[in-house]
């Protein structure tokens, strides 16, 4: 039979990107080195260098957000790690990050709570800001948009069983891949849309969840 066990979704995210990270990295590396040895430079030079940035950065985050979710890991991230790979993916949009913040996380949880700061770009048109806070009960994630909300029925969808549009986007499958995420590690989301202003506050639900949300000694030891 079948082994319905592996996160062949998560391995194979995981894979493409480990697979890309590399080469992408050369071509920056050449770069460089073209600019240092004086056989290039003006604008194309600057074009060809904020794109290898711009997918490097985009790499690193979705190396994380979509790679195989494992509640047992034992991988922690500092706000700063966090930070950093937030304000590379974002440099050139119009979408501010205010992380709020200074808690040692494990992987779960951040896949989680990146998934969810996914979701949350989609519905404010990818332009506005999110900001993301964290009690000893929770977190939660409040955004608020420019030009108005969109795919919100997604953000709904977040909690339940209910089966996903048929017209699902490939911009879009970071939603079931965030409920997919609250499951294995045991958060349960609650969302809210007010005007131009939505939130969603992810909950443990079990007591093992509830310890990624209390002071991360632990894993302040473990790194």
């Amino acid at each position: 039979m079948p082994d319905h066990t592996i996160d062949l979704p998560g391995l194979l995210g995981a894979r493409i990107c480990h697979d890309l990270i590399s080469p992408v990295g050369a071509i920056g590396n050449g770069i460089e080195l073209l600019a240092l040895s004086g056989n290039l430079d003006g604008p194309e030079r600057d074009l060809v260098s904020d794109s290898t940035a711009n997918a490097n950065a985009r790499l690193q985050l979705f190396r994380l957000v979509f790679g195989r979710i494992d509640a047992t890991s034992e991988l922690a991230y500092t706000a700063p790690q966090i930070g950093a790979l937030l304000s590379a993916h974002f440099k050139d949009s119009d979408l501010e990050i205010d992380w709020r913040s200074e808690t040692i996380l494990n992987r779960a949880l951040v896949q989680s709570i990146l998934l969810t700061i996914l979701c949350l770009e989609t519905v404010i048109g990818r332009s506005g800001k999110i900001v993301v806070q964290n009690s000893l009960t929770g977190w939660q994630l409040s955004a608020s948009a420019i030009r108005g909300l969109q795919s919100t029925e997604l953000l709904h969808l977040l909690k339940g069983n209910q089966a996903w549009p048929k017209n699902l986007t490939p911009a879009q499958v970071q939603f079931p891949l965030a409920r997919r995420a609250y499951c294995l590690t045991g958060l349960s989301p609650q969302a809210e849309v007010r005007g131009s202003q939505v939130s969603v506050t992810l909950m443990p639900t079990n007591t093992r969840a509830a310890a990624n949300f209390e002071p991360s000694r632990r894993l302040l030891q473990d790194t």
